[in-house]
């Protein structure tokens, strides 16, 4: 991970990798859902004409008022004027979610295409979407990170698999955390349908059998650095509440913050009167050492406990970029360094306690869920929509929300907005802001990568080419700002050379 702050942005990059005439061919990406609301609104910005009809498609389900928030997505559209002769054919453009980072890894090494795509090892196979949905919203608009956009909403469209025949399309990945933390540990690699809940098993067979960031990367050295994705810690609405009046009582946030509800809160915005988490208190919710917080919420409160202490982490699943990079900040997983924990470096999984995989619920369950937009549902208090419903291939058992509504989890700061009932919590007193990001203030700040196919030709050539020009020039990345991106560069978190080493132990 590095977790060194670059400069530029997913959207460009992104957009870039993506360019081509996709009249006839659909241009497929996949990999992480953490800077999902970042890309999309680039899309739509900087390539569609916004005075011709734009076709947004997805495997969501419409809520009057909500952004789009299937896994899959597809965006087709008159390019813009501007753009000249690129997109001659028209913008068609999918991008894969479900599953996390490790997926990006498709565009540059056809090896794993295979076992990605076997049903039997994966639960979520590359994929791209049907134009034949359920329902459409016509000129629908909605805000969209931080914007109002308008566009024909298509929503339950159908999820089809790539095929082998996808391959020269599937230009673009993306990857939350650089190549090796896969590399690193077994604990980051994508696991076997369902073996999260017993013994976990990894589809390529671990470490020692898969080249994770090799192949043919346009980028030298297995992906371009992009640019710093703020991570936050997030809390649903019960436990942000219950927290606060605890911290209230014991002198450490404002009397007036009483008053300030989760959804009020956001960057610049009474940022004081969010909770306060600890590394080490997260650390002990995230990791597999049976601690306090490995049992209920109880150890997050000082003063004032609720009778109800009932507490659900919702975990990204292995694979995921996010997870990746929880797993080396807090638990110093995957860092080459020594100095280092046994009991508490393995991250947890939902069958490192029976009652999750089984009724009836007690006081601590972890739920595994294949996107950032599936912890959101769990940190709204839903089910239904969730990765962790018997209609997901991610568990077996439908675990209630705890009946104190307490769920945590992590998540991209780009999910900061208004429309949320959850909220960030303050971590070692700092909000998850861009601000806080840039001056060093606030430290859980991961690295993106872009990956492009080394055969990639005319558009996508270009703009993939563009990316590496300096800020301030067209279409470069270092030129991009976005809520929840940092831009500004600062020295890596290094311990003498070793990967990301001394987060922990500084």
């Amino acid at each position: 991970m590095k977790n060194r702050i670059q400069f530029g942005a997913l959207a460009a990059a992104v957009a870039a990798c993506f360019a081509t005439s996709a009249g006839a061919t659909t241009l497929h990406g996949a990999g992480a859902s953490a800077v999902n609301n970042t890309l999309k609104s680039l899309l739509l910005d900087g390539y569609c004409d916004t005075t011709k009809p734009i076709d947004y498609y997805d495997d969501g389900t419409f809520t009057a008022g909500k952004a789009p928030g299937g896994g899959v997505y597809r965006i087709i559209c008159t390019p813009k004027p501007t753009l000249g002769t690129k997109f001659a054919s028209g913008v068609d453009i999918s991008y894969d979610t479900n599953g996390g980072s490790w997926k990006g890894f498709l565009s540059t090494n056809n090896a794993l295409f295979p076992d990605a795509q076997n049903t039997a090892y994966n639960a979520d196979p590359a994929k791209t979407v049907a134009t034949t949905c359920a329902a459409v919203q016509s000129g629908y608009v909605v805000k969209v990170a931080g914007a109002n956009r308008s566009f024909n909403y298509h929503s339950g469209c159908t999820d089809q698999p790539l095929t082998s025949s996808d391959l020269p399309a599937l230009v673009f990945g993306m990857t939350d955390v650089e190549a090796g933390l896969f590399n690193a540990t077994t604990d980051d690699q994508p696991l076997v349908n369902n073996s999260w809940n017993g013994v976990a098993q990894q589809i390529y067979g671990g470490a020692s059998t898969v080249p994770w960031g090799t192949g043919t990367d346009k980028f030298a050295g297995g992906g371009l650095p992009a640019f710093g994705v703020v991570m936050g810690i997030a809390a649903s609405s019960s436990l942000w509440t219950a927290m606060q009046a605890d911290q209230i009582a014991a002198g450490w946030i404002a009397s007036s913050c009483s008053t300030v509800t989760a959804a009020a809160v956001s960057a610049g915005v009474f940022e004081n009167c969010a909770p306060i988490i600890s590394k080490a208190q997260y650390a002990s919710i995230a990791s597999a050492n049976f601690g306090s917080l490995n049992t209920d919420a109880s150890g997050l409160f000082f003063v004032k406990a609720p009778a109800d202490v009932s507490l659900e982490f919702a975990r990204r699943d292995q694979g995921s970029g996010t997870q990746s990079s929880a797993n080396a900040y807090f638990l110093n997983d995957g860092c080459a360094s020594t100095a280092t924990e046994a009991s508490d470096l393995a991250p947890v999984l939902p069958s490192t306690f029976a009652q999750v995989t089984a009724a009836p619920f007690n006081n601590f369950q972890v739920t595994y869920n294949g996107t950032t937009g599936k912890v959101i549902t769990r940190l709204t208090g839903g089910v239904a929509a969730s990765g962790t419903t018997t209609a997901s291939p991610y568990s077996t058992y439908v675990p209630p929300t705890p009946t104190s509504g307490f769920v945590i989890g992590h998540v991209s700061a780009e999910n900061d907005s208004a429309s949320r009932t959850w909220g960030f919590l303050r971590l070692e007193g700092f909000y998850p802001s861009t601000t806080n990001g840039a001056a060093g203030l606030y430290t859980y700040v991961t690295e993106e990568n872009l990956h492009c196919s080394a055969t990639v030709a005319g558009d996508a050539l270009s703009f993939c080419t563009d990316l590496s020009a300096p800020a301030g020039a067209v279409g470069a990345a270092q030129s991009y700002t976005g809520v929840g991106i940092v831009q500004t560069a600062v020295s890596n978190y290094n311990n003498n050379g070793l990967l990301c080493a001394g987060l922990r132990h500084k």
